[in-house]
């Protein structure tokens, strides 16, 4: 159908996951613009949807140290089912604050240096940006749009950000890799930002015969879930750093 009378949740769900034709996806977009709370919806299911993946996605392994395992599955998946529903409860409270940002302003463009600006002044002073996969034009963007953001808050002692890698995103902050002496020297310029390679991402690196020399003075001690589990209960400004996220 080309044009919408009622809206319900499967469809709103199959929006959000990119399984809608044209049609009716351009349908819903029309109606996002006419209707706020459709608006709201729409960014909350995202959100939820990001969360979600947030716990069961690329992580393998359990976000804690390495040990030997001795619970059994069932415990184990309770455990990261445990993490889900935490994280869906931060998101959907007011740590979550990048997406509430795109909510309030009724905008679905893309995320601008501009608009994280914005965002400082309207939602906090603190933001982790969160790479997940190994991709040379999602990283210069991210470096670009951390190294802006941080130039414009120059004279602001408060902000503060840091970007934290799992998955392929990891590849960014090897020694061996060709962006490496930027992230370099903006750890040397910048003493309000840090770089975090998910230690579980390391390890399992290590677990299939390959040892990744990271870049000195990276944190490579946290587990990225619940790092950013952590700081979304503080307050922080969670904003995916991905190439739909960030494009210029």
């Amino acid at each position: 159908m080309n044009k919408l009378n009622k809206i319900d949740e499967v469809m709103l769900a199959s929006f959000v996951d990119d399984q809608l034709d044209t049609a009716n996806r351009e349908a819903i977009i029309k109606a996002m613009d006419e209707d706020k709370d459709l608006r709201d919806q729409i960014y909350n299911l995202r959100k939820t949807k990001d969360l979600m993946k947030l716990s069961f996605g690329a992580e393998n392994l359990p976000e804690t140290s390495p040990k030997t395992y001795t619970t059994t599955l069932h415990s184990q998946c309770v455990a990261r089912i445990a993490a889900a529903f935490t994280a869906l409860a931060i998101g959907l409270g007011a740590g979550f604050t990048g997406y509430q940002y795109c909510s309030q302003t009724g905008h679905t463009s893309h995320m601008s240096a501009q608009n994280l600006a914005a965002l400082t002044q309207q939602q906090g002073e603190r933001i982790i940006l969160h790479i997940s996969e190994s991709d040379p034009v999602q990283f210069e963007r991210t470096l670009t749009y951390t190294e802006n953001f941080l130039n414009k808050h120059k004279n602001n002692n408060k902000v503060r950000i840091e970007v934290v890698a799992n998955a392929g995103g990891i590849d960014l902050l090897r020694q061996d890799y060709p962006m490496s002496n930027k992230v370099k020297s903006m750890m040397d310029e910048y003493d309000n930002i840090t770089f975090i390679a998910c230690t579980n991402a390391i390890n399992r690196l290590r677990a299939q015969g390959f040892e990744p020399t990271m870049i000195q003075d990276i944190d490579t001690e946290k587990a990225v879930l619940t790092h950013i589990i952590e700081r979304l209960r503080t307050g922080w400004t969670y904003v995916k750093a991905d190439s739909e996220t960030l494009k210029i």
